[in-house]
């Protein structure tokens, strides 16, 4: 059985449509009948999309560098696994 976990493990492929025919068929039928796995794939597909077509652009040097910092500081803080 196909379940939501499974679902989430193949999101990246499902997103680049890189699934094979066994498996797209029962992608399928678990979203014809999972409300909850629909709109997680609709979601990360329209998210997807208003990220791409929203273009870059370039933030200020001095904010730039602060943010920068401000995220690393974050990521050392975080605890070892």
């Amino acid at each position: 059985m196909f379940s939501c976990d499974d679902l989430r493990a193949e999101l990246s492929h499902i997103l680049d449509d890189d699934v094979p025919p066994d498996l797209r068929e029962k992608i399928q039928h678990h979203l014809a009948e999972c409300r909850l796995c629909t709109v997680l794939l609709d979601s990360t597909r329209k998210t997807i999309t208003i990220l791409t077509d929203t273009g870059s652009f370039e933030l200020p040097d001095n904010l730039s560098d602060r943010l920068t910092s401000m995220i690393m500081d974050k990521v050392r803080e975080e605890p070892k696994k």
